[in-house]
């Protein structure tokens, strides 16, 4: 992947600031300065998180699981839970996923946004960008009425939104994506990380934000379309 496809319109911004929320760190002007790619990034993450306490022995993924574990198992108490197990086994809905971990371990588990969700988006868009000037251009009561309800729909659509399971499909999964979307609590209860974990999650972001899969994502990916530095 030669680039994460960011326009450099105030996305670029919203990746630095998830980033900055799942490790627990302030990026400075000069760490901004120096991004170009996503193993800029992950060298800039990986410098912050050597203040962070060391000779901490427990294992990220193997606590997260045991968080899922005890969380699921409020939901079906006679499923046996294994790492291979299925997360549809628990529920059919991922945003039902969502809400148990939140509930339980107090921790953030986000699927990938489904077709309701998209099609939310668009009504926004439609909204936004199509009727809304019309609407200002015509002074048109009827199109300034439907302004209104394509927000509205495009609003709930978005936040009835269920997700969707996509690669995360598995009890291991949902754990290791556990630690990539809570990095920052994980350490906080004692794990230890180490450079592929850093940039693991590192990389899980930037897909996130893209859109893409993580397993596309090189260091040398490009974090504006216009390889133009984050500014």
């Amino acid at each position: 992947m030669d680039s994460l496809d960011l326009l450099g319109d105030g996305d670029e911004l919203e990746l630095t600031h998830d980033l900055e929320r799942v490790f627990d760190i302030t990026f400075t002007d000069a760490d901004y300065a120096s991004f170009w790619s996503v193993g800029d990034i992950d060298d800039a993450v990986w410098r912050h998180l050597q203040t962070k306490a060391h000779g901490q022995d427990r294992c990220a993924t193997a606590s997260a699981f045991y968080e899922l574990r005890r969380a699921l198992r409020e939901v079906k108490p006679d499923v046996q839970i294994r790492p291979s197990t299925k997360l549809c086994a628990f529920a059919d809905r991922p945003s039902a996923l969502t809400a148990v971990v939140k509930r339980h371990c107090d921790l953030t588990l986000r699927f990938p946004a489904s077709a309701v969700a998209s099609a939310g988006g668009y009504l926004i868009f439609l909204s936004v960008f199509l009727v809304f000037p019309a609407a200002v251009a015509f002074e048109s009561g009827p199109a300034a009425l439907a302004v209104g309800l394509f927000l509205s729909l495009g609003s709930i659509a978005i936040w009835l939104d269920p997700g969707r399971f996509d690669a995360v499909q598995t009890v291991g999964d949902a754990a290791r994506t556990l630690v990539n979307q809570n990095f920052a609590a994980f350490l906080a209860r004692g794990a230890c990380f180490d450079r592929d974990s850093v940039w693991e999650a590192v990389r899980a972001v930037a897909a996130d934000s893209a859109g893409s899969r993580a397993d596309t994502i090189e260091r040398e990916t490009l974090i504006l379309e216009s390889s133009r530095k984050v500014a």
